[in-house]
């Protein structure tokens, strides 16, 4: 015959178990909260449109010379503007739950482009002896990374952590 200790623990061992499975059952039953809704304007909307504008290798900066990092910084004159337009404002990043959507991990990578940018500029300014300005750029590097994680998943957020 079985001690009632070891009976007693059996029975609550299986009520454990049943209100985990329950609790379970219960929490995965539950709707999705709604999506908080996105700043308009927002901030990553810009992000995205100033990585596009892009318009070459920006992973090269660090073998560029002082001649071809001014060229390059000269000829995305216009998404180094857009990017600092997009930090002066809330962003917050867009979340499409659907099975087939992968415009989140296409911005991604639009969006390493753009910090590679910001830190060419950044080195261009350090190259011709401009402190304040390789600050400026470096420092608008970080904020682009904090940016870009706000309301995202975790990839956004190792994306944060990279950049």
């Amino acid at each position: 015959m079985a001690h009632p200790i070891a009976k007693l623990l059996t029975g609550f061992f299986i009520v454990a178990v049943l209100l985990v499975v329950a609790a379970i059952v219960f929490t995965l039953s539950q709707p999705a909260p709604p999506p908080t809704p996105l700043p308009q304007p927002n901030g990553y909307d810009d992000f995205v449109k100033a990585g596009a504008m892009i318009t070459d290798n920006a992973s090269d900066y660090r073998s560029m010379n002082q001649v071809e990092l001014r060229a390059f910084v000269t000829n995305n004159a216009e998404a180094l503007k857009l990017v600092r337009t997009g930090l002066g404002r809330e962003c917050r990043v867009p979340l499409d739950y659907s099975a087939t959507n992968d415009t989140n991990i296409r911005n991604l990578s639009v969006l390493k482009r753009l910090a590679f940018c910001l830190t060419a500029e950044g080195r261009l300014a350090e190259m011709e002896n401009r402190p304040a300005d390789a600050a400026e750029a470096y420092l608008a590097v970080i904020r682009l990374g904090v940016a870009i994680s706000q309301g995202g998943l975790i990839i956004d957020s190792l994306m944060d952590i990279a950049i």
